[in-house]
């Protein structure tokens, strides 16, 4: 059967429909249209091939376009809003996330104890991301806190250039001291199908793994800053990455439980995962 090629009037997007279909949905923005030829032309409508492609939503000059076509179009009314739905959620939840994201790195800047050589105590600056996992699932925390470890190691480049690194030094922090040390926090909303106790649990074993990761790069490349009165790199890793990871584990999971305590925040992380619908659209 041979296809006609159309222009979407909401998005614009090209389209291609069977020759005897008179309506469907774009499948690019799930805008929902009535073809018919004898439509009169409007600015809303657009010309392919001698077809127009209607919104339904749009008024025309023609009202009485007849019954089987005003079933089709509550039929396709009804296919259209579970794709207007899941697309503005994602929309919702891509705005929330680069919100937190931004919280997170203005946190980071506000240095309550600062190492020598990286590493320092902030006020809270991981627990935005922590908490955009548990609302939106590892998915999502994952590629924020990806973003995250990037913004990081842009901040902290500068710095880190006045060191005298050598290449794999270089390399071994920028992976493990950023990379892969910011990006394991989106593992926080790993048990979040447990509510308060999951959420605790995934952000305390997402700083763990951070801890890890930066104890990883202090024993295989910073064992040459290591002091002499010091005879294992490991525990010298260890300790030096404790100072500030220790604060930092207990700051975020106490502020993390109070803040479960408050209820308008516990319905917003657990019972509407971001979203704000309404009663009409949960029924």
């Amino acid at each position: 059967m041979s296809l006609e090629k159309l222009q979407c009037t909401n998005c614009g997007a090209d389209i291609e429909i069977k020759g005897d279909e008179s309506n469907g949905v774009c499948p690019f923005c799930g805008t929902a249209y009535v073809r018919d030829k004898n439509v009169s032309l409007n600015k809303d409508c657009k010309i392919d091939n001698q077809t127009i492609i209607v919104n339904i939503n749009t008024p025309t000059d023609n009202e009485s376009i007849g019954d089987g076509n005003q079933e089709n179009s509550a039929i396709n009314e009804k296919k259209r809003k579970p794709v207007y739905k899941e697309n503005r959620k994602h929309l919702y939840t891509l705005t929330e996330c680069a919100v937190l994201i931004a919280l997170a790195a203005a946190l980071s800047l506000i240095k309550l104890w600062k190492m020598p050589l990286g590493g320092s105590v902030t006020p809270l600056s991981m627990l935005p991301i922590c908490l955009l996992s548990v609302m939106f699932g590892v998915k999502w925390g994952l590629g924020s806190a990806f973003v995250y470890a990037t913004i990081q190691l842009m901040f902290d480049l500068p710095e880190a250039m006045g060191w005298g690194l050598t290449p794999t030094v270089w390399v071994g922090m920028i992976v493990f001291d950023y990379l892969i040390a910011f990006t394991v926090l989106g593992l926080a909303g790993l048990f979040r199908r447990k509510k308060e106790l999951g959420a605790l649990l995934g952000t305390c074993l997402a700083l763990f793994l951070r801890f890890v990761s930066h104890v990883i790069s202090g024993t295989l490349f910073f064992d040459a800053w290591m002091p002499e009165e010091w005879s294992s790199p490991f525990l010298y890793s260890v300790s030096y990455n404790g100072l500030f990871m220790l604060p930092e584990l207990i700051m975020t999971g106490v502020a993390l439980f109070c803040l479960l305590k408050i209820s308008a925040i516990k319905n917003l992380v657990f019972e509407q995962n971001g979203l704000p619908f309404t009663k009409a659209e949960k029924s």
